[in-house]
C-alpha cells in the first residue's frame, strides 16, 4: 500500500473492486479523457484490463481520506510501458489528486529500481493529463495519430 496520508494507492482486488470501478468506466468524460471514445466497459472488460495490468505491472484503486474512512474514487497502474491514472469520481477531479497519485507511483518506480517511466498514449486534447506529467518531469519523446486521427504523445521520465 502506497499512501501521503490524504491519497491511498491499495493493491486491486479483482473480485471486490471491478463492480466499484464500474461508474467510472460508464462516464464518458473519464473514457474520452482516457480511451478516446465514450463506450462505456462492462465488467468483463474491466475485469480483462486489470487483469492485463496486473500481468504487467502493479494495479491500484485509488482512495481518499473521506473524514475517518477511505473512499475509492479511481485507479492507477505503474507498468513499465505506461502509467494510467483515471479519477473516476467526478467530485475529486481537479482537485490536485492525479499530482498526488503520480508522486507515489514515481516515488515506487525508484523504490523498484526502474531506470524510467513512460505515458505511453496522451491524447493532445487531454491537456489535464499532459501539464500533470510534464508538473512531474515527463518529456516529450515521441508523438503520433490513432487509427481515428487524433494526436497523441508518448512521454517519458529519467528516474
Amino acid at each position: 500500500m502506497l499512501s501521503d496520508g490524504i491519497v491511498r494507492l491499495r493493491p486491486v482486488n479483482l473480485s471486490a473492486d471491478i463492480a466499484a470501478a464500474l461508474p467510472w468506466y460508464q462516464d464518458p468524460t473519464v473514457l474520452y479523457y482516457s480511451e478516446g471514445s465514450t463506450d462505456p466497459f462492462d465488467l468483463e472488460r474491466i475485469e480483462r484490463m486489470y487483469s492485463y495490468l496486473q500481468q504487467h505491472g502493479e494495479v491500484y484503486i485509488v482512495e481518499v481520506l473521506a473524514g475517518t474512512a477511505w473512499q475509492s474514487i479511481g485507479d492507477a497502474a505503474l507498468t513499465p510501458e505506461m502509467v494510467p491514472i483515471v479519477i473516476g469520481s467526478a467530485q475529486y477531479r481537479s482537485r490536485h489528486l492525479g499530482t498526488r497519485v503520480l508522486t507515489l507511483l514515481v516515488a515506487r518506480a525508484r523504490q523498484l529500481g526502474w531506470s524510467k517511466l513512460v505515458a505511453h498514449k496522451i491524447f493532445d486534447y487531454n491537456e489535464r493529463s499532459r501539464h500533470l506529467f510534464e508538473r512531474a518531469g515527463f518529456n516529450l519523446v515521441d508523438q503520433g495519430m490513432d487509427a481515428q486521427g487524433r494526436g497523441y504523445g508518448r512521454w517519458e521520465l529519467t528516474l
